[in-house]
This record gives structure tokens, sequence and C-alpha cells, in this order.
């Protein structure tokens, strides 16, 4: 560098700082321009007592350092803030990270989940299906696997999730990496095995009723007719199912009916 570079009026005080830079070259240091250009410089002392300097335009690597962070930005926000619970696993099978939705759902602080397995997580009985998945994804024999399994919260209640594990990356040994996403499907399972039980209920009471019974749809097909239907007409619950009165009546006694 010559004097045209030279800072002020200082010569003294510039001449030092050039003689120390000679004597000690700094270490390599990054520069941004106003155009927006990235520089490396990189500075070395010669034999003779000088100084070899590098500047290498490395613009295009710092503007894919940025798109790669904004991405896992990104990502990170997506992960964090989803309504739905999320799991990153790593190629052990531990638990990388969770999302405050899947923390809250099981009770637990973020931190703790941190290093547990999923099987710590899962009820005893699910267990195996979870290590299967697992192990169907670390051999490579689907990308994506979609199954309902049932975890055990912090205070022992036992909850339902719909759960698609997704390969995202392969750590550094080539194991796979992935994501599950877990729906909260409790109440909806509650409610179906309420209505199933409401149902059960509702069919014994009719089977006991001294009378023939019967529903149909609107087509006019038989949804369900109860034990004394049977006695008396001869045609079971299962032999009516998505069949009509013409299929067991006389017709002018078949028109009767469906009107």
């Amino acid at each position: 560098r010559g004097f045209a570079e030279f800072p002020g009026d200082d010569l003294e005080a510039w001449l030092d700082e050039r003689v120390e830079r000679y004597r000690n070259p700094p270490e390599p240091f990054e520069r941004q321009y106003s155009d927006g250009r990235w520089i490396l410089v990189e500075e070395r002392s010669t034999k003779e007592g000088g100084i070899v300097g590098v500047r290498r335009d490395i613009t295009a690597d710092k503007l894919a350092e940025a798109a790669l962070r904004e991405s896992e930005e990104r990502f990170r926000s997506l992960f964090e803030y989803a309504g739905i619970g999320m799991v990153l696993i790593d190629g052990r099978g531990k638990i990388l990270q969770v999302n405050r939705s899947f923390a809250e759902l099981l009770g637990y602080p973020q931190d703790v989940l941190r290093g547990m397995t999923p099987n710590d997580i899962t009820h005893p009985d699910d267990r195996g299906e979870t290590a299967s998945t697992l192990r169907r994804l670390a051999a490579g024999e689907t990308r994506s696997v979609q199954i309902e399994k049932r975890y055990v919260t912090r205070s022992g209640e036992v909850i339902r999730g719909q759960v698609t594990v997704s390969v995202v990356a392969q750590d550094d040994k080539n194991q796979p990496i992935t994501v599950a996403q877990i729906e909260d499907i409790t109440d909806r399972r509650r409610a179906e095995q309420a209505l199933r039980e409401s149902e059960a209920r509702f069919r014994a009471i009719l089977d006991h009723a001294p009378m023939a019974i019967f529903l149909k749809d609107m087509d006019g097909r038989y949804v369900f007719v109860n034990k004394q239907n049977e006695e008396w007409y001869g045609f079971s619950n299962e032999e009516a199912a998505g069949r009509d009165a013409f299929d067991f009546f006389p017709a002018d006694v078949a028109r009767q009916i469906s009107n």
C-alpha cells in the first residue's frame, strides 16, 4: 500500500502502525464495501520483511450464508409456533427439540423433554410400534409414516395423538434426523367412544322392546332392526343392513311399509 492511502497529518504514527503490521500481520478479516461486496483480507509476512496481501471476493458465500440463516430462522419460527406438537429426533433416537405446543400438551418444560427418547413419553403398549416406525425410517424403507399412538403426560394422564413422522435430513453418520408432527385427537376419540357406547345402549333398549322396530335411512334402506323384528319377520339386523322392504315383503306390503 502506498502513501496515497495515508490518512490525516500524523505521518509518524501512520508509519509506526505500518511497521507493526509488517511485524505482526493481522488475522484474516472480512470487510463489506458500500456497494454490498464482501472481501476476505489475508496478509502474510515475506522472508524479505514485506507483506503479501490477498483479497478474495466472498460476496457469494456471504449471500449463501444469509439465505441459509434466513431459511433456518423461518424453520425455527414455524417449528416453535406451530399450532400442533412438533418434535425433532436425532439419528440416535433422542429428542433434539420440541415446540411449545407439544411441551404444553404433555405438561413438561421444553428443556426437560430434550434428551429424552420418544418411548420415554409413550404409553407402554404403544412403544413397540414407535420403535418399529423409527427403524423403518432408519432403514430407508420409507420417508414418512403416519400412526396413532398414546402419550403419557407428566401428570400421568393418557392422551392420543395422530402422528406423522418424516425424514428431514441425515446426521454425520448418515442416520436420519426426523420430525414428528402430533395432533391431539384425545377429545375426538373420547367423543367417538361415547357415541359408540350411546348407540350400544340405544340398540340394547330397542332389542328388548316387545314390538318390532326398524330404522331406515333417507333412501328407505334398513339401518337397524331389533330382535323382535327378527322373530316376527325372519330376517336379522345383519341381513337387513343396506336392503329395503322389497327384499323381504311382497310388493304391496313393502309399499305400505315404505310410505
